[in-house]
């Protein structure tokens, strides 16, 4: 699973946009100065992200907001995505069902697929559609 993320830091008054694999390993590294641009800020704090099966997909999605250089975008995401999370502090939460959910679909998609292709097979034998 990968993800397209923005943060922001109230000290700069900025948002950072970025993508990554492990969006919890990505937090603290930019909390603990392992990234070029938000070390100069311990502030920073997940405001919004998007999860993809690819990360090719996040990288686009990752280029696609920063293409738009709008503050007043990045922050009509934020707001639209706090409306489905309405309390901040469950963001974490929403967060770990998220990734659960999309954990469950990648391990059951391969099972789900072989026993449909049995039942599309069991209904071509039936009907003798070839």
């Amino acid at each position: 699973m990968f993800y397209t993320y923005i943060l922001f830091s109230t000290s700069l008054n900025k948002y950072y946009i970025g993508s990554c694999q492990n969006i919890e390993q990505r937090l603290q590294d930019h909390l603990n100065s392992r990234s070029k641009f938000t070390k100069i800020a311990k502030d920073w704090e997940l405001k919004y992200f998007e999860t993809f099966l690819t990360r090719s997909e996040a990288c686009k999605r990752e280029l696609q907001i920063k293409k738009m250089k709008s503050r007043k975008y990045i922050e009509t995401l934020i707001q639209t995505f706090h409306k489905k999370i309405p309390k901040h502090r469950y963001m974490f939460g929403y967060f770990h069902l998220h990734k659960l959910c999309f954990t469950l679909i990648s391990y059951f998609q391969p099972h789900l697929t072989n026993i449909i292709l049995g039942l599309v097979k069991t209904l071509n034998n039936a009907y003798k559609i070839t």
